[in-house]
């Protein structure tokens, strides 16, 4: 399983294989907080269903951990930039 995406033409992202690996947030569900599955920093905003960012934790290191003890019950959308790809990932906080 590789550490990283290769793009073609030489670019290569801090994320892992998608095909390999459905999620880059763990563990999905929550209650108290996600790490993100990469192997680079990524920038990192939290945005609720109504669409306001709720959570902005910025440049997040490979394994950090991100508290989501201030949100409510819910499903919210994540959204993870290494600064060449962004992905939005749904993150469910029990």
């Amino acid at each position: 399983m590789d550490d990283f995406t290769d793009l073609g033409d030489g670019i290569t992202t801090g994320f892992t294989d998608r095909e390999n690996e459905k999620s880059l947030l763990l563990p999905n569900p929550t209650r108290d907080g996600f790490r993100i599955r990469c192997t680079t920093l990524v920038r990192v905003r939290v945005i609720a269903p109504s669409g306001a960012l709720v959570m902005e934790p910025g440049r997040v290191a490979p394994g950090a951990f991100i508290s989501t003890d201030h949100l409510d019950s819910g499903v919210y959308i994540v959204e993870i930039s290494d600064g060449d790809v962004l992905q939005h990932q749904r993150l469910v906080v029990e």
